[in-house]
């Protein structure tokens, strides 16, 4: 599910994800989110997601869900049984991937709009709300701004 995380899904959308939501057909491959909460958003495919994908599939085995129709708090605690077993702290939480997608983008500049469509996100405070810079776009931004005349 690393994968579906990275790209910003929630929870919920991530237990609906059904196999006619991917498309392999288009270039790139393409997931559309049709039942978001806020609003239907679509995720490109780059080849080690469409490779993952394909092994998912076939370990499942589910004919319609990707992940086997499970349940969202399903996923919450197979989630909390991982981060256990790795000795990951208790601060980092199965939504933290959200935070880290749209972060992500963000120190890759792209466009707000483009952050805001991928993520799902409606208005630029709740944009603003999910974004964290890491140190090194934090020094970035230092050095830009004493670079300044």
């Amino acid at each position: 599910m690393r994968w579906a995380e990275e790209c910003g899904m929630r929870r919920a959308e991530i237990a609906r994800l059904k196999h006619s939501d991917v498309d392999l057909e288009t270039n790139p491959p393409i997931i559309v989110i049709r039942l978001a909460k806020t609003q239907p958003r679509r995720f490109y495919m780059w080849p080690q997601l469409t490779a993952l994908y394909r092994e998912v599939t076939a370990a499942l085995g589910d004919p319609t869900h990707v992940f086997g129709g499970v349940r969202p708090d399903s996923i919450t605690q197979a989630f909390e049984r991982v981060r256990r077993v790795a000795n990951i702290s208790n601060e980092v939480t199965f939504h933290s991937f959200r935070y880290e997608a749209n972060s992500w983008m963000a120190e890759k500049r792209v466009p707000r709009k483009l952050r805001m469509q991928i993520i799902g996100h409606v208005s630029d405070e709740m944009s603003d709300h999910y974004t964290e810079f890491s140190e090194t776009a934090a020094q970035i931004m230092a050095d830009a701004s004493e670079q300044k005349p």
